[in-house]
């Protein structure tokens, strides 16, 4: 496939995966059904992993592919002999191993060399988290006019994800999207307070920071079109910064607590019951997991438990410390089996040696080869969603805006910063490659 055939689709996937993921989640709340999803992300993204490994004109960086494809084969193989995983468990292992693939075959695509394909790809992936807001927006309209809500959670949550359907995925999309347009090249206003207002409506833990990052941005890209305002627009500016600080605040304070009184219980000294609320099932999952991973077999612990190898049904304490606590008589399944937690999940599906393939291609290589103004501390923020939120690696909606937002900031790095920046402002003339 010619590079431009294979940037194009991967335009269309990263452009399709909102509306797709929408589709699915109507599907699931209408008729518990999931396979448009599933199948869309799986059919995609094989094919521009075939397409690439097949192309001539896609450089390869062998050893990264081989670290990626041979470990994802072995560990694969390994559990299957064993009887960890079945033949029909291959799609949920394949995602999990999916950022790691893409990452590798595409590391040396000279193609998003060229400074008016990455602006392309760029532009691109700032209108990804437009189109989840869209959706949030647009059902949030459907909610008030007909009573509608295709949600995950139940009344007394607070949280709204409308068409969006799944949660911490979309939130993940929205701060992955953050450095491109808040940080590095601030986009319009419009664009920022738009994503804004639908972020305000997830009424996520994580407010506080995100409209940190959106303040930061509005304000840089306000300052430089305000100079009419001579010295006051400093003070102006930073009263909308502050006003941002306020808000995210009472938006994380008021998810963080159970009766949505926000900052009134802050006041009160409830502290503890806050805190107990921000970290949820995942200190529980962290507890048992620290107490449990000691006790597994030595090839489980290198290799992974798989999908047949349930540690809820091999350790009691799982009832006592998780299950009793936070699950109740909820049923335990392969389905449900898998851990929110990045690292926990991967641990538990492909030992050792899966999360070591995880923290080379996510959480080195990244700090290692990306040098871009305030790039590190931005991602220290990825990195700790990670590690704390999960569903920032094991879910194809994220993954994919991830993979692609970092394949554009390596060959950022290799040239001039500055110039690259200024070939990422909205609007400007960006010429087609010869």
């Amino acid at each position: 496939m010619a590079d431009e055939s294979l940037f194009l689709a991967w335009r269309i996937y990263l452009l399709t995966v909102p509306f797709v993921s929408a589709l699915n989640g109507l599907s699931m709340h209408l008729s518990g059904i999931s396979v448009l999803g599933p199948a869309f992300h799986a059919a995609f993204t094989i094919g521009l992993l075939g397409a690439a490994l097949l192309s001539p004109g896609v450089p390869k960086a062998w050893g990264r592919i081989g670290v990626a494809y041979g470990s994802f084969l072995a560990l694969v193989g390994v559990q299957l002999a064993l009887g960890h995983s079945s033949v029909e468990d291959l799609p949920t292992l394949y995602k999990w191993f999916l950022p790691m693939l893409l990452f590798s075959t595409y590391a040396r695509w000279s193609y998003l060399g060229q400074p008016a394909v990455r602006a392309r790809m760029i532009r691109t992936l700032r209108v990804v988290p437009i189109l989840y807001s869209s959706l949030m927006l647009i059902s949030f309209v459907v909610y008030l006019t007909t009573g509608f809500e295709a949600t995950l959670f139940d009344p007394g949550a607070h949280r709204f994800t409308g068409f969006n359907w799944a949660y911490n995925p979309v939130v993940n999309v929205f701060f992955i999207s953050a450095y491109l347009s808040f940080i590095l090249a601030p986009q319009p206003a419009r664009m920022t307070l738009s994503e804004g207002a639908a972020f305000l409506l997830l009424r996520s833990k994580t407010a506080a920071v995100y409209y940190l990052l959106m303040g930061a941005g509005l304000g840089r890209r306000l300052y430089g079109k305000a100079r009419r305002w001579g010295a006051l627009r400093g003070p102006l500016i930073a009263g909308a910064l502050a006003v941002s600080l306020v808000l995210g605040a009472r938006q994380t304070f008021s998810a963080m607590d159970l009766y949505g009184a926000g900052l009134v219980s802050a006041a009160r000294g409830d502290a503890g019951q806050l805190a107990e609320v921000a970290a949820g099932t995942r200190t529980l999952l962290a507890l048992f997991a620290l107490e449990d991973i000691p006790t597994w077999p030595a090839v489980n612990l290198l290799t992974g438990n798989g999908m047949n190898v349930d540690r809820r049904l091999e350790n009691p304490r799982w009832a006592a410390v998780v299950g009793m606590k936070k699950y109740g008589e909820a049923s335990i399944t392969k389905e449900d089996k898998t851990s929110e937690l990045d690292v926990l999940g991967m641990l538990d599906l492909f030992g050792l040696w899966g999360l070591a393939c995880l923290a080379y291609f996510f959480f080195v290589l990244p700090f290692r080869e990306i040098r871009l103004p305030w790039f590190r501390t931005f991602y220290l923020v990825i990195v700790g969603l990670s590690l704390l939120g999960g569903h920032m690696l094991n879910n194809p909606q994220a993954a994919s805006v991830l993979v692609a937002t970092l394949l554009c900031l390596r060959w950022m790095s290799g040239g001039p910063a500055r110039a690259s920046v200024r070939e990422l402002e909205l609007g400007g003339a960006v010429n087609r490659p010869a």
